[in-house]
């Protein structure tokens, strides 16, 4: 399996992990490019805790990726 590929995988991987909420949010945000307003609207969802998600996303996905890479450097 490619490098790419291998990143891709566990990217996926990660994906499925995250809650319910932090799912909703990235698809809203990174797969159908829905606005913050639209988005918030949708879910019933304050601005200030859908910026929050998105971080929490992002820290949650760093980690997990970053894991598998850790453990294969043997650190």
């Amino acid at each position: 399996m490619s490098r790419q590929s291998q990143g891709l995988s566990v990217a996926v991987c990660a994906y499925d992990e995250l809650p319910e909420e932090q799912r909703a949010v990235y698809r809203a945000r990174y797969v159908t490019d829905e606005t913050r307003e639209a988005t918030c609207q949708r879910l019933g969802m304050a601005p200030e805790r859908y910026d929050q998600v998105l971080d929490d996303i992002m820290r949650s996905l760093r980690k997990m990726v970053a894991a598998p890479a850790l453990q294969a450097s043997g650190q």
